[in-house]
This record gives C-alpha cells, structure tokens and sequence, in this order.
C-alpha cells in the first residue's frame, strides 16, 4: 500500500512538472510569434509607392505567391500584398487582421 501512495505521489508529480513546462513553451512561442507580427507590422509601415521590387524582398521577404499580368501581384500572409508596374510599387494592401 505504501509503495502505491509512493507511486502515485511520483507519477502526479511529473503530470505537474510535465503541464509547467508545457505552459512555459506555449508562453514562449506566443511571445515570439507576436515580437516577430510587431516586426512585420512595422515592415509594411516601410513601403512606399515606385520603391523597387528588390528592396521590398528585402523588407517583407519572399512573398507566397506572385501573380504575373499586366502588373505583377506579390502575395503575402493574411492578405497582404504588394502590386508593381514596371518592377516599381504602385499599391500595398496590408495585412487583414492587423490595425495601423
């Protein structure tokens, strides 16, 4: 019987230390996915109209799709995206789910 208790006060205690640790990494991580959303959200603020298309891959980085016609359409997360003429920017439209 007292090896049970033992057992048992064991096994709660690492579903204890288990849960900590887990808590501390879901923390951490919505942290540093909002210190990176703050990041790129002061890196749309940077674009301006006829800034070249190599300087806004450098500020907002690779897009997720490009759409090639008589303009070209960078497309990014949330909405976002970046219109050129003749490599230069016309139009910005940011990211849906943030206020600027």
């Amino acid at each position: 019987m007292r090896k049970m208790i033992i057992a048992l006060i064991l096994v709660s205690l690492l579903v204890v230390i288990a849960y900590k640790a887990h808590s501390y990494d879901v923390r951490q991580t919505r942290q540093e996915l909002e210190g990176r959303q703050l990041e790129n959200k002061k890196s749309w603020t940077k674009i301006l109209k006829d800034m070249p298309a190599d300087q806004i891959k450098e500020i907002l980085g690779a897009p997720e799709r490009i759409l090639e016609g008589v303009t070209t359409v960078w497309f990014y997360q949330k909405g976002g995206s970046v219109t050129f003429s003749d490599g230069k920017v016309i139009k910005t439209i940011k990211p849906f789910s943030w206020d600027y």
